[in-house]
């Protein structure tokens, strides 16, 4: 399970003011899991949208992949600039059981590489949940393949 995860589909703008190019992953994305610890591969179908915000703050959703009975808020986390077209982030989800009483504060943290277009990334993550208790598990590691959302004017 990817993170990275938004909720806020913000889509770059385009021309030349367009984020996030070449150097920078600020925008939107739209993020695929492409081999996890759990599964050899993915259904190759999208998995995440993620928003990287230009203060350094991420926001996502995740499609699937709780357990029976508990739900997911929303991904926040932060993100920071590691390198030439790298960069680092975490994410963090609540999971809550029916009653709204707190499951597990789902945590993904990940390294990612852009492309020379910067259009799209390639990420490897580790996965873990702590337990209201404290206690700690870790869940597996995975890659994942983010394309960048672009603003796609309609034409009538």
């Amino acid at each position: 399970m990817t993170l990275a995860a938004g909720p806020t589909v913000a889509v770059a703008q385009g021309g030349d003011n367009e984020q996030g190019k070449g150097n920078d992953p600020t925008g939107a994305w739209i993020v695929t899991d492409t081999v996890t610890d759990t599964s050899p591969g993915s259904d190759g179908l999208p998995t995440v949208l993620a928003t990287f915000h230009k203060d350094g703050t991420t926001s996502g959703d995740v499609r699937g992949d709780v357990p029976d009975g508990v739900f997911s808020s929303p991904s926040h986390g932060v993100w920071k600039k590691t390198g030439a077209r790298t960069f680092t982030a975490t994410f963090i989800s609540l999971f809550y059981n029916r009653d709204n009483s707190l499951f597990a504060i789902f945590e993904v943290d990940a390294n990612f590489r852009l492309d020379a277009s910067g259009d799209q990334y390639d990420a490897k993550y580790v996965v873990s949940e702590t337990l209201p208790n404290g206690q700690v598990n870790n869940l597996g590691s995975g890659t994942s393949h983010g394309v960048r959302i672009t603003l796609k004017p309609p034409v009538f």
